[in-house]
């Protein structure tokens, strides 16, 4: 199964994700269709942002090839981490 790019944009890319699997994830409510095309939920603040590398990082070992949250969430629970870390 390759993750290459669909469509490139400024650098971001969507990756591949196999037909039935999708199917069953747009079913669940874990991507949507919209105006902007294929969104993907954020499962840590539950907002649905563009399924593409400009706003979930790449984890080609994840069944859909994106990180389950987005960059901003992300960064966010990384730079508390790192806080707690550093205070220790």
């Amino acid at each position: 199964m390759s993750y290459r790019a669909v469509t490139e944009l400024a650098g971001a890319y969507c990756p591949l994700v196999p037909a039935a699997r999708l199917a069953r994830w747009l079913q669940r409510g874990k991507y949507i269709y919209t105006a902007l095309g294929l969104e993907r939920l954020c499962n840590h603040c539950g907002e649905f942002w563009p399924a593409d590398t400009e706003f979930f990082y790449s984890v080609p070992s994840q069944p859909g090839g994106l990180n389950e949250w987005c960059k901003a969430c992300y960064r966010d629970w990384r730079d508390a981490r790192n806080l707690k870390r550093r205070a220790a």
